[in-house]
């Protein structure tokens, strides 16, 4: 269950952006989280995009039931510069905590590239990528709202592996489905991956910068449904 929460957090950044329409407001937003139909916790976040910056708040927490079985919090954020209508990351961190563990990340970018990688707990084995070589990548936050800026592939680091995320389809303001291609684990061999697809379901007949009404997360054992409150 703890690898889907972390696949679930990769994705919960859909709910940022529809389009490029309004990019001057804070939004925010609470959704339920439900695995088979019980609700697990609940989703609250922030987002401020203005002409000139972004930053993106999420805070999730274990509700209910699965409390006495798997207690669980999380709070990601991201900062950064919007230049030339493109998001340019400064600082991406990354909390998760439970029962038996707390894990944190923390991303810092100069321009196009990874200045700086921290790790709590350090890493034990050795990168299989040189992470200061690699151009071009945004955090999970910043590569959603790049897609959903219009992108249709943004190449991704979270501090544990890097992959693309591409867009297979979009149907206007109806619904998007997102893939993950070219994924590499950078502390380990294997490529496995859960994570199937993300399908976005939007508000229809809303004009402009909306929260979507319900996000389903397809993983290859369970399925996460995310509904606006």
């Amino acid at each position: 269950m703890k690898l889907y929460f972390r696949f679930l957090v990769l994705f919960l950044c859909v709910v940022l952006i529809e389009n490029n329409t309004s990019l001057a407001k804070e939004h925010s937003g609470k959704y339920s989280i439900e695995v088979g139909g019980i609700n697990i916790g609940n989703l609250d976040l922030a987002v401020v995009l203005n002409k000139n910056f972004y930053n993106i708040n999420i805070d999730l927490k274990n509700k209910g039931i699965v409390s006495r079985l798997y207690s669980f919090e999380g709070a990601y954020s991201v900062s950064g510069s919007i230049q030339n209508d493109d998001l340019i990351p400064s600082e991406y961190n990354q909390f998760w905590k439970t029962k038996k563990k707390e894990r944190l990340v923390k991303i810092y970018f100069d321009k196009n590239f990874i200045n700086k990688m921290v790790l709590v707990p350090e890493e034990k084995e050795f990168a299989r990528i040189n992470t200061n070589e690699l151009e071009g990548f945004s955090d999970p936050l910043s590569s959603f709202i790049k897609i959903l800026l219009g992108h249709k592939i943004s190449k991704t680091i979270d501090g544990r592996r890097i992959y693309s995320m591409v867009v297979d389809y979009d149907k206007g303001k109806e619904k998007t489905k997102v893939y993950i291609n070219d994924y590499v684990n950078i502390w380990a061999d294997h490529k496995r991956k859960n994570l199937k697809f993300i399908e976005i379901t939007k508000n229809a007949g809303v004009d402009g910068f909306a929260l979507p009404k319900k996000i389903k997360i397809k993983l290859s054992k369970a399925s996460f449904v995310l509904t606006k409150i």
